[in-house]
């Protein structure tokens, strides 16, 4: 097989499985909802310093969707469900489980959280 028609093998193959995606997704659960991000640093309340894969979620995360902090104890996420009060929890072994609740009715930014030893 020349590499011309490789090449189009490979791009129906990947057109295949893209609409066979789309076809699976909940349509229902994204159509009409907005996208709204959270983000902020997560720190060790004592020492000020940052906690690297602490886990981050929200009470109606989608199919249990969460985050993690990177080396810098910064997160980012994501939610489909805006315009509602969540509850935002950050958990980590060594640390009192924290939770605030936030609305997602805009992007927000520098939700940042103290973990207290526990």
């Amino acid at each position: 097989m020349n590499a011309e028609i490789k090449n189009k093998v490979v791009i129906l193959i990947f057109f295949v499985h893209l609409v066979l995606l789309l076809n699976a997704c909940d349509k229902g659960a994204i159509i009409g909802h907005k996208t709204y991000s959270f983000s902020g640093f997560v720190t060790d309340s004592i020492t000020g310093l940052p906690i690297d894969s602490a886990i981050i979620a929200l009470n109606d995360s989608i199919n249990g969707a969460f985050w993690f902090t990177d080396s810098t104890g910064y997160y980012i996420g994501v939610s489909i469900r805006g315009s509602r009060i969540q509850t935002f929890y950050v958990q980590k072994t060594g640390y009192d489980t924290q939770q605030q609740d936030i609305v997602l009715n805009r992007n927000l930014t520098n939700i940042n959280l103290k973990m207290i030893p526990d």
